[in-house]
C-alpha cells in the first residue's frame, strides 16, 4: 500500500468511524423521545414535560459524548499517519546515508552551518562522514576541527564561540522533528480537507 492509499484509507476509516458514533448517539437519542412520548396518557401531562426535559437533556448529553469519541478518533487517526509519515521519512533517509545525494546533502548542510559559525568551529558528525567534511572544509579553505559523534540520520553540528556555547544543529533528525507541525497540517488537510478536522 502506497503512502497515500496508507493517508486515505486511514481518513476513510476515521470518517466511518465518526459516522458511526453519531449514527448510534441519534438513533439513542430517538429512541429515548419514542420512550417518553409514548408515556402515559392525559392527566400525567406534567410528568411526559418532566420525562421529555429530562430525554432532551440525556440526548444532548449523548450527542456530546458522540463527538467527544468522534473528535479522538479524528486525532487518533492524524496521529497514526504522522507516526507512519515520519516512519517512512526515517527509512527514506536511511536508505540516503552512502550515496551520492547524501554527499551533496550533507555538504550542503555543512555550508549551512559554518555560514553562521564565526572564528574557530568544531564540526560534530558520523565517524562515517569526516572524510566528506573535512574535504568539503579544505575546498573552501576553512580551517575546522571535527569531532566524531553518533547521529543516526546523519547532518551535521557546529560548534563555535566562546566557550563553544554557540551550536548549530544541521542534522536530518532535527529537520525531521521541525517539519511535525507541517506534517500534521498536511495530514488534517489530507484527511479532512482544506481546514483540516473541525469537530
Amino acid at each position: 500500500m502506497g503512502f497515500e492509499d496508507l493517508i486515505r484509507a486511514i481518513g476513510e476509516e476515521a470518517g466511518r468511524q465518526r459516522q458511526a458514533i453519531l449514527a448510534g448517539a441519534e438513533e439513542e437519542a430517538r429512541a429515548i423521545i419514542r420512550q417518553a412520548e409514548a408515556g402515559p396518557p392525559a392527566g400525567l401531562a406534567g410528568v411526559r414535560d418532566g420525562a421529555e426535559a429530562a430525554a432532551r437533556g440525556e440526548v444532548a448529553r449523548i450527542l456530546s459524548r458522540a463527538r467527544l469519541a468522534a473528535r479522538q478518533e479524528v486525532l487518533a487517526a492524524r496521529a497514526e499517519v504522522i507516526t507512519e509519515t515520519l516512519g517512512i521519512l526515517e527509512e527514506r533517509l536511511r536508505v540516503l546515508l552512502g550515496t551520492a545525494e547524501y554527499r551533496a546533502l550533507l555538504e550542503r548542510l555543512l555550508a549551512e552551518c559554518l555560514a553562521e559559525a564565526a572564528g574557530p568551529v568544531t564540526v560534530r558528525c558520523r565517524r562515517e562522514d569526516r572524510a566528506i567534511v573535512e574535504d568539503y572544509a579544505h575546498r573552501i579553505g576553512r580551517e575546522i576541527t571535527v569531532e566524531e559523534v553518533p547521529l543516526p540520520l546523519g547532518g551535521v553540528e557546529a560548534v563555535f564561540g566562546r566557550e563553544g556555547r554557540c551550536v548549530v544543529r544541521n542534522t536530518l533528525a532535527e529537520r525531521l522533528e521541525r517539519s511535525r507541525p507541517l506534517l500534521l497540517q498536511e495530514a488534517g488537510r489530507l484527511l479532512f480537507g482544506q481546514g483540516g478536522a473541525k469537530s
